[in-house]
């Protein structure tokens, strides 16, 4: 008989041979604690996990626990470059994206934290428990920006959960106004003014203050900080904090993206003419901007 087939057929998987290998090598299986535990584990047992499956995530559960983030992400990578996914991954599919997000976290990357999370909340409030629990242990860790970014994606995804819009609220409350600042007022068309009586003053007329500035001075303010440090992630992360789809907003940051590429950063600009684009979809002056920029030369 020839060896190469004997226990099955020759087409036997590549993720059985690695799983055989690393089961060998010492790598046992344990279940994800933590964050990791209970996300999304199959509901049924019953065919048990595949080699592949128990030395895939005891592996992953290992370095996460450890803190080895580059070789955990490594680990991901290794999983996600095969041609074929496997099938066992779907069903476990939620435990390896609260994985990136840690690693993400870990590797001091924003823009794959937010990243991870978009790909992970479904509108499950289970799941945005979980994150909302991370969110504030990030906020608590001074990880603020990132922190508040991640619980706007749980109330874009999941707009029904009260304790994320609660968070939020706690955390950007409305500035009150101050007494000593002086309140700028907004142009009013003026009315026809009443016959003022004999010996009396004209009233004064009534103005209505303007909205007091949101957070988005202090997002534009971390835009600025992140590029002077050469941290892509964080500009990207407060890029996406300033968006909110109003169109003021949306103009700005294409005026960001031009001083960038005048400053011969064209990559950063059509990153944030691409972010632009995402939260104000066919923005006419977003969708020519990134014709020029594609059209100077190849993506780097």
């Amino acid at each position: 008989m020839n060896p190469r087939r004997a226990g099955g057929r020759r087409g036997a998987t590549r993720w059985v041979r690695v799983g055989g290998l690393l089961a060998w090598a010492g790598f046992g299986f344990t279940h994800l604690v933590g964050f990791l535990h209970g996300a999304d584990q199959p509901a049924e047992t019953t065919p048990g996990p595949s080699v592949a499956e128990q030395v895939f995530f005891g592996r992953l559960h290992e370095l996460v626990l450890a803190k080895q983030w580059d070789p955990a992400a490594r680990h991901v990578q290794q999983l996600m470059a095969l041609r074929n996914e496997p099938a066992w991954l779907a069903p476990r599919a939620g435990e390896l994206r609260m994985a990136q997000i840690l690693i993400s976290r870990g590797r001091n990357d924003p823009a794959g934290v937010l990243n991870a999370a978009r790909l992970y909340l479904n509108g499950d409030e289970v799941r945005s428990q979980r994150l909302l629990a991370l969110a504030q242990e990030m906020f608590a860790a001074d990880e603020k920006t990132s922190a508040v970014a991640l619980v706007k994606e749980i109330t874009g995804r999941t707009p029904g959960f009260g304790p994320a819009h609660r968070v939020l609220a706690e955390w950007l409350p409305s500035p009150p106004p101050s007494p000593e600042r002086k309140v700028a007022v907004l142009p009013l068309r003026p009315k026809a003014a009443a016959p003022a009586e004999p010996g009396k003053a004209p009233a004064e007329r009534t103005t209505v203050p303007a909205t007091e500035e949101d957070e988005a001075a202090v997002h534009l303010a971390f835009l600025y900080k992140s590029y002077e440090l050469g941290n892509i992630p964080g500009i990207m992360a407060a890029a996406r904090l300033y968006l909110t789809g109003d169109r003021e907003r949306a103009e700005k940051m294409l005026e960001i993206a031009r001083d960038f590429r005048a400053k011969d950063e064209p990559r950063l600009a059509r990153m944030l003419t691409q972010e632009v684009l995402r939260r104000t979809p066919r923005f006419g002056p977003a969708q020519r901007l990134l014709a020029e920029l594609e059209a100077a030369g190849p993506k780097p």
